[in-house]
């Protein structure tokens, strides 16, 4: 029984001793040597990477990357480690490019046969609060182009046919969203969902309509055309949407994006046509 019980003892002896002096290492701010560089965290939760270059009584002095000098008081700190792996990003800037997807049934198309797919742009800006959550802020492009070739094919005569012009749209969007996933410094590959809350801005130009008509009794043929004003609407916005990333620098990355927006208005409710769209892009990030 004793040459059992007496390694389990040793063992957990050494655990408990490891474990100490591991969290002496930590926290225990009378170890922290001058000249070398650390990355010690308050207990605000801030960073501070750099090397150290005074200790005394009441305060450390840090170097950090820039140059900048950064007073930290003992009674501050948190913990400190050797490695500089920062706990979470700062913030995070992104232009992406790509198409929209609309529905056929969409509102943008009254008097043609539309679009299916038009360009989108985004430019975001992302804020990380932990390396699971963050919050957004962007504006997105998008351009709706009308189509009118489906009209005349059933009469050669011109006087018989109308021709359309105008329709096209240009969608601007405004938004903030709360974002959950992935977002470890340590890895190279961020992912994530989001929620998103915004306004919708839609301008649509007007469409002409050109007919021919004879007038009674004449019988003289003459041009004429019906006018659908150009109109602008302000909705509110709805985003779902996901999103991953790569990171191939520490600055920089590129990443790939499917967000699903639901426009406000209409007689279209969520994933029945109208005026919501979906929007598939991609492009480049870089970290601050």
């Amino acid at each position: 029984m004793k040459t059992i019980t007496s390694p389990l003892l040793i063992i957990t002896f050494l655990l408990i001793l490891t474990g100490y002096v591991f969290s002496q290492n930590q926290t225990n701010v009378a170890n922290i040597l001058s000249g070398k560089t650390y990355k010690i965290v308050l207990f605000d939760d801030t960073e501070i990477f750099g090397k150290v270059i005074s200790v005394d009584s009441a305060n450390i002095t840090v170097e950090t990357q820039n140059r900048a000098k950064v007073i930290v008081p003992r009674n501050n700190i948190l913990y400190y480690t050797t490695d500089l792996t920062p706990s979470k990003y700062n913030c995070l800037l992104s232009l992406l490019g790509g198409v929209s997807l609309f529905s056929k049934d969409n509102d943008y198309n009254t008097y043609n046969n539309g679009s299916t797919v038009g360009p989108n742009f985004d430019l975001g800006f992302i804020y990380f609060l932990s390396g699971t959550k963050a919050v957004q802020i962007d504006a997105a492009y998008t351009y709706y182009k009308a189509k009118y070739d489906f009209y005349n094919n059933y009469n050669t005569d011109p006087h018989y046919q109308e021709t359309f012009s105008g329709g096209n749209a240009s969608l601007f969007s405004f938004k903030g969203s709360i974002m959950f996933g992935r977002f470890e410094p340590a890895e190279r590959i961020i992912l994530c969902a989001s929620l998103g809350l915004g306004i919708h801005y839609t301008a649509q130009q007007q469409v002409t309509e050109s007919y021919w008509y004879q007038p009674y009794p004449d019988t003289t043929w003459k041009q004429g055309a019906y006018i659908t004003p150009a109109h602008n609407d302000l909705n509110a916005l709805i985003s779902i949407g996901g999103s991953m990333g790569y990171r191939f620098s520490k600055k920089l990355g590129v990443k790939v994006e499917m967000e699903y927006d639901i426009v406000t208005g209409g007689y279209a409710f969520f994933f029945l046509g109208g005026r919501n769209y979906f929007a598939l892009r991609g492009g480049i990030f870089y970290i601050f």
